[in-house]
């Protein structure tokens, strides 16, 4: 495909609007005519737009890109504006509107209240009208709010997404004994609260994999912070060792997490396993690992791995040997 490599202004010329079925938008015809499909130019346009808020008004381009970013590219999102320089503040009932807020530092976005699945409209009207709560006795007792629309299924999710963490106080010995207490057997006066506080104590806190699914599965964003340590980041970073997003087929060996490991066999009927990933970079991406023994080679979801893999166009990622490949990272 030909390349531009000068342009000259040749004042005003009839153009003519033509569109061609191609693989490519832009592409030279035999006759030496340039032609682009004309929505070429609008995304010139719009990458112009973009540039040029992007430099000026970084934080609020930044927050209206994760606003308008489909659920599916939320996370990629997410991590998209941490390589920017951005903190994200979790989920909070005093501080989430329905849209990417910025904070005070100019450098913190505030993630919404919409991004928790399950939670609806007329829920999220009723916490933005009435906060903001002090504990969680003026959010389940309020007088002037229709718990008809902040129900239990609300404060369920509020719950597991963390929202409700900012009032979860030292009576509380940890996320499992307030969700069980608040959402699971909602109390309807301060004294059914006392009661359900001294019940549900020996349940604890939630364990590490349950967090790590009500987050992914409620909010859309990966804690990643719950799954690998600074110090083995740290580590992987000085060994140029990249996530798998960043590939490098020089260097063959990549880093990544499992989320969901699927069982599959071939025309011959051997067994082989389809496991779903994702890295640093909230990128989600599929390895085949051919030759598999499910009784004996096993992998653990949510876990660091680092492994040397096979790459081409027809079958993506791929290994033929899970045990001597593939490496648990603590």
């Amino acid at each position: 495909m030909a390349k531009i490599i000068a342009c000259e202004e040749i004042g005003e010329v009839e153009t003519c609007d033509l569109e061609v079925e191609h693989k490519d938008h832009q592409y030279y015809l035999a006759n030496g005519i340039l032609s682009s499909n004309s929505h070429a130019v609008s995304y010139s346009i719009l990458s112009y737009q973009c540039g040029w808020l992007c430099n000026y008004y970084p934080s609020e381009w930044m927050a209206a890109f994760l606003d308008k970013e489909p659920e599916g590219r939320k996370e990629k999102a997410i991590g998209i504006a941490k390589q920017f320089g951005f903190n994200i503040k979790p989920l909070d009932v005093n501080c989430s509107g329905k849209v990417w807020e910025i904070s005070e530092d100019g450098k913190t976005l505030i993630q919404p209240l919409t991004s928790i699945k399950g939670l609806g409209d007329a829920a999220m009207q009723q916490i933005m009208e009435h906060r903001p709560f002090n504990n969680i006795e003026e959010f389940l007792f309020n007088e002037k709010i229709v718990y008809s629309k902040l129900n239990k299924r609300a404060l369920d999710v509020l719950i597991r997404s963390e929202a409700l963490e900012c009032l979860m106080d030292d009576r509380f010995v940890g996320g499992k004994h307030f969700w069980s207490a608040v959402a699971v057997d909602r109390p309807r006066k301060e004294k059914n609260l006392l009661e359900n506080i001294e019940l549900y104590k020996e349940e604890g806190n939630f364990t590490n994999e349950e967090k790590i699914e009500h987050l992914s599965s409620l909010t859309g964003v990966f804690p990643m912070e719950l799954v690998i340590t600074d110090r083995i980041l740290k580590r992987l970073n000085e060994c140029k060792i990249p996530p798998i997003s960043e590939y490098d087929a020089d260097l063959l060996v990549t880093w990544f997490i499992p989320r969901k490991v699927t069982i599959r066999k071939t025309k011959n009927g051997k067994d082989y396993y389809i496991i779903e990933v994702i890295d640093s970079n909230s990128t989600q991406t599929s390895i085949k690992c051919w030759g598999v023994d499910p009784t004996r080679d096993q992998v653990y979801n949510n876990r660091p791995y680092m492994a040397k893999l096979d790459y081409n166009e027809q079958w993506g990622f791929s290994t033929r040997s899970l045990k001597y490949n593939f490496k648990l990272l603590g």
